[in-house]
């Protein structure tokens, strides 16, 4: 099953080491890392926009809650059959 992953708030005190793992974790350049750490301080929800197992999900969801992140795991919507 795929799920997603969202981050609500982040606790921490070393914002360039987080923003490199964060960065890591997500396959993104530190410079969006840092940006999107950012917005998290500033109270917004960000979305990892693709899906990941479920079983990823529940490993990211762990080191994530680790480095000081409020982090959620939800199914993705399965697609419904189209009528023929």
């Amino acid at each position: 099953m795929s799920c997603y992953i969202r981050i609500h708030n982040w606790e921490g005190s070393n914002q360039q080491d987080v923003a490199y793992r964060f960065a890591k974790v997500f396959r993104m350049h530190i410079d969006d890392a840092l940006l999107v750490l950012e917005g998290i301080g500033l109270g917004e929800t960000w979305q990892f926009p693709q899906t990941v197992s479920t079983r990823q999900g529940e490993i990211a969801l762990a080191y994530l809650s680790e480095l000081g992140f409020e982090t959620e795991i939800f199914p993705a919507p399965t697609s419904m059959p189209k009528d023929e």
